[in-house]
């Protein structure tokens, strides 16, 4: 009886041995092929890995890690269209982990971003919202198609999650301003409630506070707005050539043109090496006539930087404008000699 049993039991295995050396075979060739890919890739040899990737995928289809690393070289590569194919593909898959989801989704976004197909960038961006809600560049990215497409009201939302995940006080606030700017085409006043609240999380924001006062500026509040730009001048007085146009211009509105002289003096016993601030302050007195005020502006410009070829070119200007064609003289020939040297 035993040994009946045992030869039925040799017959079973040899009648099954083909089918399963033939499955063995089969698990380690998409194994090998995909690990020779990624030494491949390793060793910089792309078009390789990519011949190597694709016996992978034809062996294995459920090798997500390789059918993204196929997509990440066609994309490498510039075949974005190719790697576009995969990645919708997996995008229908309901086999991958979380975080395959997430790179499939990004990717792919990126893919719809370029190619003009925003609704479905933000559908896959809203999918990836919900999958990390913790990720502030997907809310970022968005955020940006959001404004981009005018949907204002789902901006307002989505700024009020951004504001429970990110602790940058700062960022929060260019949230805030380049909603505003982009909403301030299209609908002036509600474009002063984000640049407020830019300011609200930032007061010291430059480009907040130009803006808030290109707001009021626009609706001919000029006092308010240069009260806002001056805030520039106390918090950054470094950055003052960002809105000394402005405020030349909204003084000269107010006919308190010669308010400028006195803001620009100020600032020059805070920062005395700001050459701009010179040349401002001298074009002003050039404007009123005054050239002998603009040179003694210019020559006091600290010694070491009035040797420098912009503030020559500009006493030679301004000595030229007053008639002293000597000084003009020695100082182009000074120029021109250490041209030279």
């Amino acid at each position: 009886m035993w040994v009946f049993i045992i030869i039925l039991l040799l017959i079973a295995v040899i009648a099954i041995y083909p089918f399963v050396r033939d499955y063995l075979r089969r698990q380690k060739l998409p194994i090998a092929s995909y690990t020779e890919a990624l030494s491949l890739i390793l060793d910089g040899k792309e078009n390789e890995a990519i011949e190597k990737l694709k016996q992978t995928v034809m062996a294995d289809s459920n090798n997500v890690d390789a059918y993204l690393r196929l997509a990440e070289l066609y994309t490498k590569k510039g075949e974005t269209d190719r790697a576009a194919k995969i990645f919708e593909r997996l995008a229908v898959r309901r086999n991958m982990s979380k975080e395959d989801e997430k790179k499939v989704y990004a990717n792919l976004a990126n893919y719809y971003i370029k190619t003009d197909r925003i609704q479905r960038a933000i559908s896959l961006l809203e999918e990836l919202v919900n999958l990390d809600r913790n990720n502030i560049t997907y809310y970022e990215r968005l955020l940006e198609l959001y404004s981009k497409t005018e949907r204002w009201q789902e901006c307002e939302e989505l700024l009020k999650k951004l504001e429970k995940i990110q602790t940058d006080k700062e960022q929060l606030s260019n949230y805030y301003l380049e909603i505003g700017k982009n909403l301030s085409l299209k609908n002036l006043e509600q474009s002063a409630k984000y640049f407020k609240q830019a300011l609200a999380l930032n007061r010291k924001s430059v480009p907040a506070l130009i803006a808030l006062g290109d707001y009021y500026y626009n609706k001919h509040d000029v006092e308010m707005a240069v009260k806002i730009w001056n805030e520039i001048l106390e918090y950054s007085p470094n950055q003052n050539h960002l809105v000394r146009s402005r405020l030349e211009r909204a003084y000269y509105d107010l006919g308190q043109y010669e308010k400028v002289i006195d803001l620009y003096e100020q600032l020059l016993k805070k920062i005395p090496e700001d050459l701009g601030l010179y040349f401002a302050l001298a074009h002003i007195y050039v404007k009123k006539d005054e050239i002998n005020q603009a040179i003694g502006v210019i020559n006091r410009i600290p010694i070491d930087k009035r040797k420098d070829i912009l503030p020559q070119i500009a006493l030679a200007t301004l000595y030229l404008k007053a008639n002293d064609i000597n000084k003009t003289k020695n100082i182009l020939e000074n120029l021109f000699d250490n041209v030279i040297k």
